[in-house]
């Protein structure tokens, strides 16, 4: 099955897919290694202090990163149009990202994790590799809600893939805040980050499909 969803990737989108793989490093990266040492604000409120902890949900919390590289994958199989959306939509993204990263630094306190509680081995490897920065909005509500977009309103593609990578998308954005990973404020920012660079990207397209359309621009 992996190999066939590989045979229907054309080979233009390849460079498209390396580029989205490359500016999602960079922005956790880069603002990463220059906000060393400035202040970082902390968002957390009454509301995040009452949500439990729950170390299960470093589970879907790990496996959205197979999930984003298989959702982008697929989305280059679905046809160049709605690819080239989803690429403009994620880049937009991204930048915004690396931009609010630069200049507003948010941190957040992991709470302990008890040595008995099962599956806080896993929790406790997420904290030790992800370092609780750049949590506003949050890289992994954004990348997975865009799968989601990729796949949303696409009648070639299948019902339960689409139930599927909704059901998963939500239970990744949960899994940020169970797992103490981020505020609520990153959840919700997160998402409607996505769903404004899906649109944005959408509506770019039309306009100028609608303004060029009678011109020789080679336009996707």
């Amino acid at each position: 099955m992996r190999f066939r969803l590989l045979k229907k990737i054309p080979a233009r989108a390849w460079p498209f897919l390396i580029l989205i793989a490359v500016t999602h490093l960079a922005v956790y990266y880069v603002p990463m290694s220059l906000n060393q040492g400035r202040l970082h604000y902390d968002l957390t409120t009454a509301l995040d202090r009452a949500v439990p902890f729950l170390p299960l949900s470093a589970v879907p919390y790990v496996l959205a990163f197979p999930y984003w590289i298989l959702g982008f994958l697929y989305a280059a199989s679905l046809g160049k149009r709605p690819f080239y959306r989803v690429f403009a939509a994620i880049e937009l993204a991204h930048l915004w990202a690396f931009c609010t990263y630069l200049v507003f630094p948010t941190t957040i306190a992991l709470p302990d994790i008890p040595a008995d509680r099962p599956f806080g081995w896993l929790a406790g490897l997420v904290y030790s590799l992800d370092e609780p920065v750049n949590l506003f909005p949050s890289m992994h509500c954004y990348v997975s809600w865009m799968i989601w977009l990729s796949v949303r309103g696409q009648a070639q593609v299948p019902r339960g893939t689409r139930r599927f990578c909704l059901a998963f998308s939500l239970l990744v954005c949960v899994s940020t805040q169970t797992l103490k990973q981020h505020y609520l404020a990153d959840l919700v920012s997160g998402v409607l980050l996505a769903e404004a660079a899906f649109w944005v990207s959408g509506w770019g397209r039309r306009f100028f499909h609608s303004h060029f359309r009678k011109s020789s621009l080679p336009l996707p």
